[in-house]
C-alpha cells in the first residue's frame, strides 16, 4: 500500500493529483472491490489526513489536509455504495432505456398511484426490491463480462427501481402519519 500523501524525506503533506476515487485508495477501476480493504484504508487515511492533525502546521498544509479530507469522503461514498460505484464507472457510456422498459416503469408508477392500503404497498415494495436485487445481480455479471453497454442499461433500470422504491416508502410513511 503506497502512501503518496506525505513526503518520504520530511514527512510533510504534499500535493498529489487524485484522478479518481479508485486511485485515492490505490484500487483498480473495477466494479468488484474489496470492501474490507476499502474501509480499513479509509479509516487509515482519515486519521492521517484529518485537519485536526494539522492545527499547528503551515497554512498550505492545513489547506491540503482539508481538501484531501473532503475528497477522501467523496471517494469513499462513491466506492462504498455499489450503485454509486457503477454509476461512476459507467458515466462515460451512453445508453438509452428501451421503450419496453420505459412502458414497464410507467405501469409500475401507475400501480403505485392506485395502491391504497399499507399492506398492498408493502407487498409492492417487497416485489420491487426483489426485482431490483435481480437487476443488481445482472449488473454485476455484465461488469464481470466487461460488457459496459449492458451494464449501463441495467444501471438505468436500477435507477428507476430505486426511484420507485422511494415513492413507495414515501406513500407508506404518509399512511403511517
Amino acid at each position: 500500500m503506497k502512501d503518496t500523501f506525505f513526503c518520504a524525506t520530511c514527512g510533510r503533506i504534499q500535493e498529489v493529483a487524485i484522478e479518481s476515487p479508485f486511485s485515492f485508495f490505490d484500487l483498480k477501476d473495477a466494479y468488484q472491490i474489496d470492501l474490507d480493504y476499502l474501509r480499513k484504508r479509509y479509516l487509515l487515511l482519515q486519521r492521517k489526513l484529518h485537519p485536526d492533525r494539522f492545527v499547528l502546521a503551515l497554512d498550505k498544509d492545513k489547506e491540503l489536509s482539508a481538501q484531501y479530507t473532503a475528497r477522501l469522503n467523496w471517494a469513499y461514498r462513491i466506492l462504498n455504495d455499489p450503485f454509486s460505484r457503477a454509476d461512476y464507472l459507467l458515466s462515460n457510456i451512453d445508453a438509452d432505456i428501451s421503450v419496453e422498459d420505459l412502458q414497464d416503469q410507467m405501469m409500475r408508477q401507475e400501480k403505485l398511484e392506485q395502491l391504497s392500503t399499507t399492506e398492498d404497498l408493502k407487498r409492492f415494495y417487497k416485489d420491487t426490491q426483489q426485482e431490483q436485487n435481480a437487476l443488481e445481480d445482472k449488473l454485476s455479471l455484465a461488469f464481470n463480462k466487461k460488457d459496459k453497454l449492458t451494464a449501463k442499461k441495467y444501471l438505468i433500470q436500477i435507477k428507476y427501481f430505486r426511484k420507485l422504491s422511494i415513492g413507495i416508502e414515501n406513500k407508506i410513511n404518509k399512511k403511517c402519519d
